[in-house]
């Protein structure tokens, strides 16, 4: 049984007036399947708050739920540009399920991935991929230093360095870019507890440049790639405010081979 107008009014108005309260009233509607009065609730709330994604998807939802496609779809796109970034609910919604081949919807789905993941495919971003790997890492004659695992995180926007060497000496960076300065920064910890703030950090001819000021010590820190393989890390040093330079250390990356499921057996 559908609700009439005046019962419809009275949830949405019920405590305080807000969007929040009304979107859960609106839901609750929705929950029970009580179409057209959800359909009244959110169209009242998209008109209330249109830059809100979530009564807009909820109203696409209630819309597709009753069979009206065309406004389930366009409802839909309205929620994605307003900013819906849930991928897996939409996905995990049975009333969508018979517009799956429709352009709108699958247009929509990887919208809604961009939105829950905007710094994926953001090619300033993706400038110090090259450095994600699990390496295995040498001195320039070949004896091991230690190991190095990079992984993107947050949905790419940032990179997180795990570092142990030979002797157990451990460390975490984490690398980010500014979008405003348009470069990159570090930020060094250790296991003894010493912190470096690398800054300035700039991506060209294929190797990444760091510096870092403090404490009357000048640092230089260049990731130089060698290849889809490898990669070379020199850090300089100066103690008199970047007169000379001397080497602090220069490591050798190779890519460790994936294990494979057969390897395992």
């Amino acid at each position: 049984m559908q609700s009439s107008p005046e019962t419809v009014d009275g949830a949405v108005d019920a405590g305080p007036d807000t969007v929040r309260s009304r979107l859960m009233a609106a839901t609750a509607l929705l929950q029970v399947n009580e179409l057209d009065a959800a359909i009244r609730a959110f169209e009242s709330l998209v008109d209330r708050a249109p830059d809100q994604p979530l009564p807009r998807y909820r109203l696409a939802v209630a819309y597709a739920r009753s069979g009206q496609r065309e406004r389930a779809l366009a409802n839909l796109a309205g929620a994605v540009e307003a900013g819906f970034r849930q991928p897996e609910l939409l996905e995990s919604e049975p009333a969508f399920a018979p517009y799956h081949a429709s352009a709108t919807y699958t247009s929509s789905l990887e919208l809604t991935r961009r939105n829950q993941h905007p710094c994926a495919d953001d090619p300033a971003r993706r400038a110090f991929d090259f450095f994600i790997g699990d390496w295995h890492v040498t001195t320039p004659d070949g004896v091991t230093a230690g190991t190095n695992r990079i992984e993107a995180i947050l949905g790419g926007a940032a990179l997180v360095e795990r570092w142990t060497s030979v002797n157990g000496y451990a460390g975490t960076s984490l690398n980010r870019l500014d979008p405003a300065a348009g470069t990159w920064s570090q930020t060094w910890v250790d296991d003894q507890g010493e912190v470096i703030e690398f800054i300035d950090g700039r991506v060209d001819d294929g190797a990444m440049r760091f510096v870092a000021h403090g404490d009357g010590v000048e640092r230089r820190l260049a990731f130089l790639r060698e290849g889809p393989d490898a990669l070379r890390q020199l850090a300089e040093v100066s103690l008199d405010a970047g007169a000379t330079w001397s080497v602090e250390y220069d490591l050798r990356y190779r890519r460790r081979p994936t294990t494979r499921p057969a390897d395992t057996a």
